[in-house]
């Protein structure tokens, strides 16, 4: 106990040592002569004289910030006397967290004068602002001294303020941490307690989030918002054209429900979030029996920072939702695994939960597959377990085992009879059934006169395409006509690359086929598209056949033929991504608000019962508490992520000796993580940026299990101490009276 106070004591020093240094960097009095400006537009400065002169219209200069934390105040003092009336001297600010945004007449801050006898200053109070841009009078007729400047920035944001913070919780856990784990092991109540009060910490800190909207983005935002109206009015997914079957149908329910429901959107998000977490701790309690670790494991799944970004959860997108669903599909599965030789009952609900999980998450996002080698994994585990139990009651165990399974094919089924009904085509999502991915598929097989990474079918592709197949020749007006240029000027405002001048980017070019498909009467009905898009795919392939076209092998789907030059960029693009997913380096407090139009706003507010930002929102306690969470899980990143690595390899070794079902646990976590990592990089590679919050979140909670899982499975298992094996249970342990 002494030694453990002593260790808590100087973590505490350390900690108060960090925080007085930040403390001292919060405020910088700049003398004039030490004053610089990284941008003057018609104004001249002499840092010698410290004079401030208008040289033409619109004069102003941007501050070279001391100090890389966020800017709360900057006061500029000048020599003489202030003008009479108001000041005309402006500050322009932008959040220090979206770094992107461009100014306008929305971020002018006014100042406070204050008169002395000599000289004045002037005082802007900001919003943690990254810049500071100050606006002279635009009639200033003589030169103003400028005698002193100071900077006053908010604690959070550097790495000083940051260390200060994980000393003190290391403190905490080195002096508390004994004592928390002994309470936690004699009052079993505790836990629950205390994660719930977690989750009511969360949900305080979520409701500083704001719900932004892209009014022209029709393929995500008002897509999403039109399917939820059309099944609140019980039309299914609404009229039918190109988009109606592009995505899968669970984000528009889920939009639909919280409709129905009355709740605001991101706290409905929080809270279905927050169940996942409490399910994927109580699935692992048998194989993680310290209450301690469990804690542990809640609040850093809890406090996920992608949870508490604007750039995952701030628009209306299936980021917000698809990180519980992966959580709830592992929850279910590793339930389901532990639990299959006990009681019936709580097997079928952990199965129950697994199923239909992972049929939500399936038809949530067409990239689904990452998931599903993890998941099969662990429905190994849980059919080698129904197995080994004993003769008794395995013919229920091995059904229970491959209940998820049966659910998952049944969601497939059931999604694809309602859209035959509805629309009169038997398939799920077009990109992943029908014809539609055979005839893009057969388009990518033929070969590039010119490689470019990022350019699936060039003109110079589509011209001689044009030629092997007259079905997709109809096409010929529209992407070689205003709709094909429309969207090679969209994907080269997005993603400028020399490489694709004049080009259609992977990342449109399937909106593009789309649209001219539509524009040439081929989207009437859902079967009258299948049949056109198989007509183009039996076309081309049969040119390609012929050796009419020059071609690689069959393919269908929207992975573009492997190329040795796509390897530099792909590297680059898992290097990205890895570094979002370690460090959380995309998080922002606020997505940038847009302009929308009125009849956009009001339908988006009714489905979402959310107030859709169109400025940027004051920051708050609570948005420095975001920006705090965010600031120790990007410092604690990459040391942590090196030290799971080897912890996890050290559980490995152990696990495959002493329990199994932990191995498979850790490869069913690092393998989903790994193998997203590698999607979102083959995608950066040859669609489009991709190594962002929007597509890598749901990687996240995979990893934060695995700081926990990592080292507390690196350590020996009791059971097997002494050169002895766990017993046979311990293969698939369950708790002496399982919990469901």
């Amino acid at each position: 106990m002494k030694r453990s106070s002593a260790v808590a004591l100087g973590f505490l020093l350390l900690a108060l040592a960090a925080g007085g240094l930040r403390q001292a960097q919060t405020i910088r009095m700049l003398p004039g002569e030490q004053v610089r400006f990284g941008v003057q537009h018609a104004v001249a400065w002499d840092p010698a004289t410290r004079q401030l002169r208008r040289t033409g219209a619109d004069p102003y200069v941007w501050l070279t910030l001391p100090d890389p934390g966020p800017v709360r105040s900057v006061t500029f003092e000048f020599a003489g006397r202030p003008a009479d009336g108001p000041t005309r001297f402006y500050v322009y600010q932008s959040s220090a967290y979206l770094p992107d945004i461009e100014l306008d007449d929305s971020h002018v801050v006014l100042g406070c004068v204050t008169p002395s006898a000599d000289r004045y200053s002037i005082r802007w109070n900001l919003d943690d602002s990254q810049v500071v841009r100050l606006d002279l009078p635009d009639d200033l007729m003589s030169p103003v001294e400028l005698r002193r400047v100071t900077v006053v920035s908010a604690f959070h944001g550097p790495w000083l303020a940051s260390l200060m913070w994980l000393l003190l919780g290391a403190a905490a856990l080195a002096g508390g941490g004994p004592r928390l784990a002994a309470m936690l092991r004699h009052r079993p109540w505790l836990e629950p307690a205390m994660l719930l009060g977690l989750v009511a910490l969360k949900l305080g800190l979520a409701s500083d989030l704001h719900l932004a909207v892209l009014p022209e983005a029709r393929h995500d935002d008002l897509l999403f918002v039109a399917q939820a109206q059309s099944l609140r009015e019980g039309n299914w997914l609404g009229a039918f054209d190109e988009l109606t079957l592009a995505k899968g149908p669970v984000y528009p329910l889920f939009l639909a429900a919280v409709g129905w429901s009355g709740w605001p959107l991101l706290r409905v998000e929080t809270l279905v979030h927050a169940l996942a977490v409490i399910l994927l701790v109580r699935a692992l309690r048998p194989l993680l029996p310290s209450p301690a670790a469990r804690l542990l494991l809640g609040a850093l799944l809890l406090f996920d920072p992608h949870t508490l970004s604007g750039a995952a959860v701030g628009r209306m997108l299936r980021s917000g939702l698809q990180p519980a669903l992966t959580l709830l599909t592992v929850a279910g599965f590793i339930g389901l695994a532990t639990r299959i030789r006990g009681p019936g009952a709580a097997a079928f609900a952990w199965s129950l939960l697994a199923g239909i999980s992972l049929a939500l998450f399936w038809h949530c996002r067409e990239e689904g597959l990452w998931l599903l080698p993890s998941s099969a994994l662990l429905l190994a585990v849980a059919v080698v377990a129904a197995w080994r139990a004993g003769a008794l009651g395995r013919g229920r165990r091995l059904l229970i085992a491959i209940l998820p399974l049966g659910l998952f094919l049944a969601s497939g089924e059931a999604l694809r009879a309602v859209n035959r009904q509805a629309y009169g085509s038997a398939i799920t999502v077009d990109v992943r059934d029908g014809s539609f991915p055979a005839a893009y598929g057969a388009l990518l097989r033929v070969t590039p006169d010119h490689f470019a990474p990022r350019v699936p079918v060039s003109q110079a592709t589509r011209r001689r395409a044009y030629e092997a197949s007259p079905a997709f020749a109809e096409l010929r007006p529209y992407l070689e006509g205003e709709i094909g240029r429309r969207w090679a000027d969209i994907s080269q405002g997005a993603e400028p690359d020399a490489s694709a001048t004049g080009e259609i980017q992977g990342g449109w070019f399937q909106w593009a086929l789309r649209e001219s498909a539509a524009a040439a009467g081929h989207y009437r009905t859902a079967a009258d598209a299948n049949a056109y898009w198989a007509r183009v795919a039996r076309e081309l392939n049969a040119a390609a056949d012929a050796g009419r076209l020059p071609a690689g092998p069959r393919r269908s789907g929207f992975v573009p033929p492997w190329n040795q030059a796509r390897l530099a960029p792909l590297l680059r693009g898992l290097g990205r991504a890895c570094a979002v997913a370690a460090t959380w380096s995309d998080f922002s407090v606020q997505f940038p608000p847009r302009a929308v139009p009125a009849a956009t706003r009001t339908a988006v507010e009714a489905i979402t019962h959310e107030r859709v930002a169109t400025s940027l929102s004051p920051a708050t306690r609570r948005t420095a508490a975001r920006l705090t969470l965010a600031d120790l899980y990007r410092w604690a990143g990459w040391p942590v992520a090196v030290l799971t690595l080897v912890s996890v390899a050290a559980a490995l070794l152990r696990a495959r000796r002493e329990t199994p079902a932990r191995a498979a646990v850790l490869v069913a976590l690092g393998g989903g993580v790994l193998a997203l990592l590698l999607i979102v990089a083959l995608v950066d590679a040859t669609s489009f940026h991709a190594a962002h919050a929007m597509y890598l979140a749901p990687a996240s909670p995979l990893l934060l299990a695995l700081w926990v899982l990592g080292p507390a499975w690196a350590r020996p298992d009791p059971a097997a101490r002494g050169g002895t094996r766990a017993c046979a249970a311990a293969d698939f342990p369950v708790a002496s009276r399982p919990s469901p």
